[in-house]
């Protein structure tokens, strides 16, 4: 069991990373899932708009809490995860 935190600035290449992480350990046939933090908050709020702190914090909260819940399924089903997000 692994997991990999990817962890950088917007557009620093974390999601390429991940994704480049994935590809190589499927050529070699070893299970492995990419989780994008931002892909998850965008489906909570798909503008990444938030008029106050409180709601972006809670958006935050929520896309990190779906992020783990699948981590946490792939992990039990033997695959290794990449996680890219701010952490």
């Amino acid at each position: 069991m692994r997991v990999i935190l990817l962890n950088g600035a917007i557009a620093s290449g974390k999601s390429t990373i991940g994704k480049a992480i994935v590809q190589q350990r499927s050529q070699h046939h070893r299970a492995a899932a990419f989780y994008d933090l931002d892909d998850e908050v965008r489906k909570v709020n798909p503008r990444l708009e938030w008029e106050h702190g409180e709601e972006r914090l809670s958006d935050w909260l929520h896309s990190r809490k779906q992020g783990a819940l699948k981590a946490a399924e792939d992990l039990r089903k033997g695959s290794e995860v990449i996680v890219a997000g701010p952490f």
